[in-house]
């Protein structure tokens, strides 16, 4: 099917939308189907022309054929409606209503990127077959391989790591690499549920763990590492298994999330309750007579936050743990 198509050097203002785009019932002019794209949440345009205007198009095919409308225009998008749009916004704000003008004069276009979407390539086809086809490996999914795989979160995470990018789920992949690392396996087919817990700042304060600034984790002798690790290899079995033996129902919003680890903490133990360090050397060492919090303590003393801990407290690589692996307590 690739031999049906040329790629063309085509100037945007020969291109028209295309009014029966699947994505829309259709309309009967390129104005109308032009403001449609730019007010509708779905089409989320606005987001495409922000990104355009700030890297440039991206290197998706745009598929046109010849226009059969009689619109003035010599070729019709069969796929790229959207990015169509947004250059023509970014190239002709003058074709715009006062509102969304406004939206493209706050951004800042530089001039090349104004050059460089005068004139896109463009691949080239009359044959339906052969659009058809592949407009639908485009947009149907995964057709069980065939068509286009999403990257699942941990995928995700995994590139943004690759390219030096934050990522929303730095805090859970950190307690999950720090359990990988101590040769603790766990499953994690759902990862975005275990985030609702530990990507919650209150349960890292709650169960007496920090994160550094790249997010290992950080166990100060206060805290008991045996309890703790139990507790966190409890989150992944529960949420992350499969089938998963919590439902996401469980742990909706905070008030739920600290009540499930309340939970596990009454079962397990309180990882903050006074308890003997067992240093290197084998000795045992009492705790000191200013203990840190007990977990009831941080519930009830301390509000419930979202805002990011200081890093300027974490600073440091996290320290080989105390516990072994044949101790954590089994889990039933």
């Amino acid at each position: 099917m690739r031999t049906k198509f040329q790629l063309i050097r085509v100037n945007l203002n020969d291109i028209g939308l295309d009014l029966n785009n699947p994505r829309f019932e259709g309309f009967e002019n390129q104005q109308e189907c032009l403001e449609y794209m730019l007010d509708d949440k779905d089409t989320k345009l606005s987001n495409i022309i922000r990104d355009i205007s700030y890297g440039g198009l991206t290197l998706n095919p745009i598929i046109i054929s010849d226009s059969k409308a009689g619109n003035g225009y010599k070729y019709i998008v069969r796929d790229g409606n959207r990015r169509v749009a947004a250059m023509k916004s970014i190239l002709n704000p003058s074709l715009l209503t006062e509102k969304h003008k406004k939206m493209i004069n706050k951004l800042e276009i530089p001039e090349n990127l104004l050059l460089e979407i005068r004139e896109i390539d463009c691949h080239y086809s009359n044959d339906e077959e052969a659009i058809n086809f592949n407009i639908e490996r485009i947009h149907s999914g995964e057709m069980d391989g065939v068509g286009t795989r999403a990257w699942n979160p941990i995928a995700q995470y995994r590139n943004a790591k690759k390219i030096g990018s934050p990522h929303y789920l730095d805090k859970t992949m950190g307690v999950y690499n720090f359990l990988k690392n101590n040769g603790i396996d766990v499953e994690v087919n759902s990862i975005t549920n275990i985030h609702r817990v530990f990507g919650n700042n209150k349960v890292t304060e709650v169960l007496g763990y920090s994160l550094s600034d790249s997010f290992d984790v950080i166990i100060p002798k206060s805290t008991n590492e045996n309890i703790l690790v139990t507790i966190i290899k409890r989150v992944f079995d529960d949420f992350g298994s499969t089938p998963p033996a919590k439902r996401v129902t469980d742990i909706e919003n905070e008030g739920q999330v600290l009540g499930y680890i309340n939970d596990l903490i009454s079962e397990i133990g309180d990882p903050l309750a006074p308890h003997e360090s067992v240093p290197a050397n084998g000795n045992t060492k009492e705790q000191t007579s200013n203990p840190t919090p007990t977990q009831k303590e941080v519930l009830e003393e301390k509000p419930a936050t979202t805002q990011e801990p200081d890093r300027g407290q974490q600073r440091g690589r996290p320290h080989n743990p105390t516990w072994e692996r044949r101790n954590v307590i089994p889990l039933n």
